[in-house]
């Protein structure tokens, strides 16, 4: 029987199985399948869309940063970081304190000032001069701050909002292997049921689009949405990270002698990552300091692999180098880690896999949406079935 024929998408997938017990637990995944999704279907919504959004995050911002290249003065170096802090400080809003930095090897490239919770700014590295104001990186850390903990670090939950989008990425995760089992044509059915649950078919019953729309995309997106579940967990929890180290290892720290003025400076700690990575192509600096340590992020490349990063980090009470790490010196653990942050954002495969990435995304937006209707349709016709019985079974007055 095709169950989209009969627009009746509620009901678990009658696919045909071999004995009772293969029926028991077929029926049994379906309604866990059925319960995880409406329980989290509004927050996958609200990440799927947001990470559609973030897709071509970094491709956008270029696009919209090559607007303001500069001409390199000839034979002018770029100021040192602290000169260009001091410099641009009083160009900014009233009260608006820096909290990051980022500069760039390539020539004609504006350096990046950021203030947390105020916004970010373009600034000429050779005068200290501001540009613009990033309005466009605003809005993509607000959208980041959305889908990475629901916005809820603006109102310092940041921990509740990992641990909901969390524990939702597991979710994820358990609807897709779910599925692929539920959605997956039994050997009886042959190719004809194959393509049932496959490929798009025209229909003018609702219920019947959003259960073929269902099947389809969940039976393609599904193992990459398994995927991105997964390496989001490691994003979210910090017991998985720790578990990964645990297991594969990660790099001890190996501080080195203070330098002879013992206090931390900003300028000779960027001419130490430079000299450690000549190779660089941009280097970024946040503060304040974590557990009295500052890190510089160094990037080769484009920076969207984890072989692409290195960091040098310093002790601010004594200008000691606490560690510096390069990809390859990293223990497994921390490689795991580093390439699950950008398979999850599908950078690490480059255009196609952002690509693949986006399409997923929209896919999951979708499936919420249709999970969400067929739950609301089955719900409804259950009530009203119960409303119908206990009606029928109403003795009349004497």
């Amino acid at each position: 029987m095709d169950e989209s024929s009969r627009g009746r998408d509620q009901d678990p997938p009658a696919l045909p199985v071999e004995g009772a017990v293969l029926a028991s637990v077929r029926a049994a995944l379906f309604w866990i399948h059925f319960g995880i999704g409406v329980v989290v279907a509004a927050v996958v919504l609200t990440m799927a869309s947001t990470g559609t959004i973030m897709a071509f995050e970094h491709e956008i911002l270029a696009a919209l940063d090559a607007r303001h290249r500069i001409t390199a003065p000839e034979g002018t170096a770029q100021l040192p970081p602290s000169r260009m802090l001091a410099t641009v400080t009083p160009q900014l809003p009233p009260g608006t304190k820096p909290s990051a930095l980022t500069v760039y090897a390539e020539p004609g490239a504006p350096a990046l000032l950021a203030a947390k919770g105020s916004g970010y700014w373009l600034v000429d590295p050779y005068s200290g001069e501001i540009l613009a104001e990033s309005r466009a990186r605003a809005f993509f850390a607000l959208v980041e701050d959305v889908h990475r903990n629901l916005a809820l670090a603006r109102f310092d939950k940041s921990s509740v909002g990992k641990t909901v989008t969390g524990w939702t990425a597991v979710g994820v995760a358990l609807l897709g292997v779910s599925g692929l089992y539920l959605w997956w044509p039994a050997k009886r059915g042959g190719p004809g049921r194959f393509r049932r649950v496959a490929f798009f078919r025209r229909t003018g019953n609702p219920a019947a689009r959003d259960f073929n729309w269902h099947n389809v995309i969940g039976v393609w997106t599904a193992p990459v949405l398994v995927g991105i579940a997964l390496t989001g967990t490691t994003i979210s929890f910090d017991g998985v990270k720790k578990f990964v180290t645990t297991t594969f290892g990660v790099a001890a720290s190996r501080p080195e002698p203070p330098p002879a003025s013992a206090k931390f400076d900003l300028d000779e700690a960027l001419a130490e990552a430079v000299r450690r990575v000549p190779e660089w192509t941009a280097v970024n600096v946040r503060w304040p300091a974590r557990d009295g340590k500052l890190t510089l992020r160094i990037r080769t490349g484009h920076g969207t692999r984890p072989d692409q990063w290195s960091l040098l980090t310093y002790r601010v009470d004594n200008g000691a180098v606490a560690s510096f790490s390069r990809y390859e010196e990293a223990k497994t653990g921390t490689k795991i880690l580093g390439w699950a942050r950008w398979l999850h954002t599908g950078q690490a495969l480059g255009l196609p896999g952002q690509a693949v990435g986006a399409i997923t995304a929209v896919g999951a937006t979708v499936l919420a949406g249709t999970g969400l209707t067929m739950a609301w349709r089955r719900m409804r016709r259950t009530l009203f079935a119960r409303r119908r019985g206990a009606k029928g079974t109403a003795q009349p007055s004497a």
